[in-house]
């Protein structure tokens, strides 16, 4: 369990990790915990309830992680959520930075934000809301948005579609080409 802003850092050259095969609680309303240079494996579960956990380093998930309401987690490393890995529950998912691949689902009712990063979708993903303010969504997968979509920079590649469910909106801002 790791309350408030209790972070991981790496403290020499030899590569340093976190493998998570039980339970990994991150709690602490208003706080973060920061991983940095400490690749962040999960295969149990990782439940973020309060705060924001903050990945920098590289990392893969193929079990689930749950964000309550309120909650963030930040992609800023290259991480990977591989088949049979979830990303779910009502909290937010940011990536400000690195190369995501996703191919386990991301079930989160919360924004998932694109500010930076490149997002390789290689399955179907269905997010309520998606923010894509820099950065590039590309891949094969097709991205259903149910609720809330807003463009203001970016790019979008790859044959994957974005398809908008019944009564979502789109919001497209900015002078910025969108491509």
């Amino acid at each position: 369990n790791v309350t408030g802003d209790g972070d991981f850092n790496q403290s020499s050259a030899a590569a340093h990790a976190f493998n998570n095969s039980g339970t990994f609680n991150r709690s602490g309303a208003g706080t973060t915990t920061v991983f940095t240079g400490v690749t962040f494996n999960n295969t149990g579960t990782a439940n973020v309830t309060a705060g924001t956990l903050s990945l920098l380093a590289s990392g893969s998930n193929s079990g689930l992680i749950d964000l309550l309401a309120g909650t963030t987690l930040t992609l800023s490393g290259n991480f990977n959520n591989l088949a049979g890995g979830t990303m779910g529950g009502a909290g937010n998912v940011s990536l400000p930075a690195g190369t995501h691949n996703f191919v386990g689902p991301v079930l989160t009712t919360g924004t998932v934000t694109i500010s930076g990063a490149t997002v390789n979708v290689s399955a179907a993903l269905e997010l309520a809301r998606l923010t894509l303010a820099n950065g590039t969504l590309q891949g094969s997968g097709n991205v259903t948005i149910t609720n809330t979509f807003n463009w203001s920079v970016g790019t979008m590649a790859g044959a994957g579609h974005t398809i908008f469910a019944s009564g979502a909106v789109s919001n497209f801002t900015s002078t910025s080409t969108k491509g």
